[in-house]
């Protein structure tokens, strides 16, 4: 694993649906304009109840290597 520079902790509680918005928006404003910078993005579900994680999972396959998704069940 490379060093990462800086890390961007996401909650994630009953948000299925904003999530691939949310991280369309995170690539367009925050990575693409920090291009030398190695970035890691955490997502912790804390137990929703919709299909929040699912959405997760999506996201984690279109970003390999750049999403962790934590789940507080």
């Amino acid at each position: 694993m490379s060093d990462v520079d800086y890390s961007i902790v996401i909650p994630v509680y009953y948000n299925e649906g904003c999530l691939v918005p949310l991280m369309e928006s995170l690539e367009r404003t925050v990575l693409q304009t920090n291009p030398n910078y190695v970035a890691e993005i955490i997502f912790v579900d804390d137990g929703s109840g919709d299909g929040s994680f699912a959405e997760l999972q999506l996201i984690q396959n279109r970003w390999p290597g750049l999403v962790t998704i934590i789940t507080n069940t």
